[in-house]
């Protein structure tokens, strides 16, 4: 009996050893998993992307209010949903957008307009959208988004008005504008990513300008993809902008 009962305890023994590597092993292809994504996030690679809406079913996107660099009489026009705390949407203001300026803005091929989509993962965003509001309100909205995106994990309170200094706005309308104001524009900003179905940022929405203004869009790019990925997006749409967008 002795011998049998060795041989049952001895086989329990396997059995629960093979059992635990089997758990261990589990658990450290998850862990190298997420090591992983967090390396390729360090690196700013950009993580899956998830199915979207269909960019033709969308309704008019309402631009009104919002801020917009471009020559008034460009026909085509780029609007960007966009979060300063977002690691890939600062790399798309840093190492994107001064070509895109360059090549299509300033030389009066489309017009840019600017959303703000702070995510709730990012503690400060929201805030930092407020001061860019405030700077719109004051004539320097662009003046502060390069400042924000230039140093985006610097957004506390003590840094925003560090920058708001720095750029000259004046004091007393930015306390009105912050305590009034703000926090409905990016109410409306995020209701708009929400109905055109951007959930991540950055997300860019290129078509055709109507009255209001609004925005027809045709093309959606998302992430902060290459220069030649929105170079091929917006060629597309201006030259179907002579027949219409069809």
């Amino acid at each position: 009996m002795r011998p049998r009962i060795a041989i049952t305890a001895l086989a329990g023994v396997i059995c629960f050893s093979s059992w635990l590597q089997f758990e261990l092993l589990t658990t450290m292809k998850a862990v190298n998993s997420q090591l992983s994504e967090l390396r390729g996030t360090r690196r700013g690679t950009q993580p899956p992307v998830k199915p979207m809406l269909d960019v033709r079913t969308l309704g008019p996107i309402d631009l009104k209010g919002d801020p917009v660099m471009g020559d008034q009489k460009a026909a085509v026009a780029m609007v960007e949903y966009s979060d300063f705390e977002c690691p890939f949407c600062a790399r798309f203001a840093n190492d994107t957008w001064p070509t895109l300026e360059q090549e299509y803005v300033s030389t009066g091929k489309i017009r840019v307009f600017f959303k703000h989509q702070p995510l709730p993962i990012h503690r400060n965003a929201r805030r930092a959208a407020e001061y860019a509001i405030c700077s719109a309100g004051q004539g320097k909205f662009w003046e502060m988004h390069d400042k924000l995106f230039q140093a985006p994990r610097l957004l506390d309170e003590s840094s925003l008005q560090s920058n708001a200094r720095a750029i000259g706005l004046n004091s007393k309308s930015l306390e009105r504008c912050l305590a009034e104001e703000a926090a409905e524009k990016v109410r409306m900003d995020q209701a708009s990513a929400e109905a055109v179905g951007a959930t991540g940022t950055p997300a860019f929405f290129i078509g055709r300008l109507m009255p209001g203004p609004t925005l027809k869009a045709v093309r959606r790019v998302s992430g902060a993809v290459s220069v030649d990925q929105f170079r091929a997006a917006i060629n597309q749409v201006l030259a179907q902008s002579a027949d219409g967008l069809k």
